[in-house]
């Protein structure tokens, strides 16, 4: 029964963020409106599915 409400709620929350992202690229040129809500699509999904995210040698990472 969790994966069946999971499934929902990741389909509904897909949706949803899908439908808003579409509007606001019309007005954001840059994307970052659109990355901002990706990001917030994914930690939805994570909680909500109970994955945890463990980020080892996160200095390594070249940002840009």
């Amino acid at each position: 029964m969790r994966k069946v409400l999971i499934f929902i709620e990741n389909t509904c929350v897909t949706i949803f963020l899908s439908i808003i992202a579409l509007f606001v690229s019309l007005f954001d040129s840059q994307g970052r409106a659109v990355h901002y809500l990706m990001r917030l699509w994914a930690r939805i999904h994570l909680r909500v599915s109970g994955i945890t995210v463990v980020v080892t040698g996160r200095e390594n990472v070249v940002s840009g």
